[in-house]
């Protein structure tokens, strides 16, 4: 019965196995898994760089660094701080920030939660219609980046 049981690679394994393969040195593999340390299951980093930095005694800026790599392995948005830069990651991943999305994403963040679409075509002197359309291309990047890597179907054998 366990023989037919599958394991899924957690994100955190996955990440680890992209930092193996990465071309940092061994300090900055140090940094690196602690970094993937405080990343919990939806993507997201749990401690901020100046908790990390004062509970390691390792400069900010070279935290700083190496987080901007693991910012770079798959999925996209992965070790993100809150969800404005989890979508602004993805978008730069698509090289799309020449777009509307990006603009509003950057400049207009807080109007987008509160749906203000006509503050926000202001702000960005863009068409309200050409707003709602971007507002919609927004809502199908992935606000969680490590959904893919968490168990939805959990087998269980019972005696």
């Amino acid at each position: 019965m366990f023989d037919s049981l599958v394991a899924n690679t957690s994100l955190q394994e996955s990440l680890l196995e992209q930092v193996r393969l990465s071309e940092l040195d061994e300090e900055q593999r140090q940094i690196a898994e602690m970094i993937v340390g405080n990343i919990d299951d939806r993507g997201y980093l749990r401690a901020t760089v100046p908790e990390l930095a004062f509970s390691t005694n390792i400069p900010a800026e070279k935290i700083e660094a190496v987080l901007k790599v693991i910012q770079s392995f798959h999925p996209a948005g992965v070790a993100c701080r809150d969800l404005r830069e989890c979508l602004m990651l993805q978008l730069e991943r698509a090289e799309r920030t020449n777009t509307l999305e990006y603009r509003i994403l950057e400049k207009c963040f807080d109007a987008l939660g509160k749906r203000k679409l006509p503050d926000i075509a202001r702000v960005l002197d863009a068409d309200i219609v050409d707003v709602q359309k971007a507002i919609g291309k927004i809502a199908l990047l992935e606000p969680n980046p490590g959904r893919d890597f968490v168990s939805e179907n959990q087998q269980y054998v019972v005696p």
